[in-house]
């Protein structure tokens, strides 16, 4: 059941720049770990299968990293679809949500979450202390705001 944080635009709640940074790093090494760990799965097992069938193995290798790819990005694109906070958000007390208030959709998450990658970690901050809501690219094209919790 999904539950309505209508302070989302209340004065001050949006001002959350610092943890934010702090949370991003958090979840940025825990979505590493995830990445990681497949990907290392990944070389193991191609290269046990490869050494019977090379492009077994190399399908194999391709299959495990692009699993990886999506689990690093799943991670925070399921948990703020799903409450709005990936542990790092919730270590720091702040969720997102959609700019009406209402929780993150799955669409809002994958697309603010995409863009980050493109944004770049100096360009995201100068939007977000230039947005009237705190809001980085990602935000603005997702229609969501990041709240304190």
């Amino acid at each position: 059941m999904a539950t309505q944080h209508s302070h989302a635009r209340r004065a001050g709640n949006t001002d959350t720049l610092g943890a934010r940074i702090v949370a991003y790093f958090i979840d940025s090494i825990i979505a590493s770990v995830i990445g990681g760990g497949l990907a290392l799965v990944g070389l193991f097992a191609g290269g046990i299968i490869g050494s019977v069938s090379e492009g077994l193995g190399a399908l194999v290798m391709f299959l495990f990293f692009a699993l990886a790819f999506v689990g690093a990005a799943g991670y925070k694109i399921y948990f703020e679809a799903n409450g709005g906070q990936p542990f790092g958000k919730q270590m720091m007390d702040i969720r997102v949500v959609m700019d009406d208030g209402r929780e993150c959709t799955w669409g809002a998450s994958i697309i603010r979450n995409l863009l980050l990658g493109f944004e770049g970690g100096l360009i995201a901050v100068i939007v977000i202390l230039v947005t009237d809501d705190s809001q980085r690219i990602g935000d603005l094209l997702g229609s969501t705001v990041v709240v304190k919790a």
